[in-house]
């Protein structure tokens, strides 16, 4: 029974690690591009470490460690940095991107659903971000902003 209850418990250990590990879709709440970006994967830029859409089963695997949001697409760990800004009103044109530095605090998975102060996470095409190429690029606005005329609003699901 000692060994049966061990090897549950490990069983039970490897679950909850791989767990952690996820990828992250698309879900548009509001204002969608054409083509559509639903269903769409977060992946990873590598010359840029610009976040930015593909298709369903090309995206990047992301961990949730350390009140932040990791990925090592690279080989090496990368963490997300997320820069709000802009007004009251009107959001920056700042992309969200991963990078080896430490990465923004207080970003999660709540509830299956990437979480940031309170703010909304935006999918916009790279010339919307005054960005070279023809990306769709992951955006943050914070609660209250307006959304880029262009882009769609998201909610980054963990898949």
């Amino acid at each position: 029974m000692h060994a049966s209850f061990k090897a549950i418990a490990l069983l039970a250990a490897v679950a909850s690690t791989s767990a952690t590990s996820f990828k992250l879709k698309a879900h548009v709440t509001d204002f969608d591009l054409t083509p559509s970006v639903e269903g769409q994967e977060v992946a990873l830029d590598l010359p840029t470490g610009f976040a930015y859409l593909t298709q369903p089963g090309s995206g990047a695997t992301f961990t949730d460690l350390d009140n932040t949001i990791d990925t090592d697409v690279t080989g090496a760990t990368n963490h997300i940095h997320i820069t709000p800004g802009g007004t009251a009103t009107v959001p920056s044109v700042n992309v969200v991107t991963f990078n080896s530095s430490a990465g923004t605090q207080g970003v999660a998975i709540a509830n299956g659903i990437l979480a940031y102060e309170g703010g909304i996470f935006t999918a916009c095409p790279a010339s919307v971000l005054q960005k070279a190429g023809d990306e769709i690029l992951i955006n943050f606005k914070k609660a209250g902003q307006r959304t880029l005329f262009g882009c769609a609003n998201l909610e980054l699901q963990e898949a």
